[in-house]
């Protein structure tokens, strides 16, 4: 078994907007928070954004921003799943080290999906709570 030290050092990358990001399992980059938020604001005019921003305290990680980065890395995580693993097991002419690299990059891309599910869920676990509490 892998300790929860490791665990909080998987990182899976995640392309948005042309920009790459590392995220892990229960943190994602400043960089990214403001990205989303500036494609926010450009979109909605930022008077709704802002009026939530002052009520957190100057927290950039709005309940939408959460949302938006949330649905970007549930895709990846699908995506990655979608990979074609055609004839991994009981291959015909290929040599012993091509199936262990096939194997092996199987293994990274379930590791990489099980670390993007995990930000997803905090991500929507976090919009949630703040969504209920601004509801009042």
């Amino acid at each position: 078994g892998r300790s929860s030290e490791e665990e909080e050092e998987d990182v899976a990358e995640v392309f948005m907007d042309g920009v790459r990001y590392e995220v892990g399992r229960n943190s994602i980059p400043a960089d990214m928070v403001e990205a989303v938020n500036d494609v926010i604001r450009q979109e909605t005019g930022g008077e709704e954004q802002e009026d939530w921003r002052e009520s957190a305290g100057g927290v950039g990680l709005t309940p939408v921003v959460a949302l938006r980065i949330a649905k970007r890395v549930s895709d990846v995580a699908f995506d990655l799943l979608m990979v074609d693993e055609k004839g991994v097991d009981g291959q015909q002419g290929k040599g012993g080290e091509e199936v262990i690299a096939e194997k092996l990059a199987g293994q990274l891309r379930w590791s990489q999906h099980e670390v993007l599910m995990a930000c997803a869920m905090g991500l929507r676990d976090y919009a949630g709570q703040h969504l209920g509490m601004n509801s009042y």
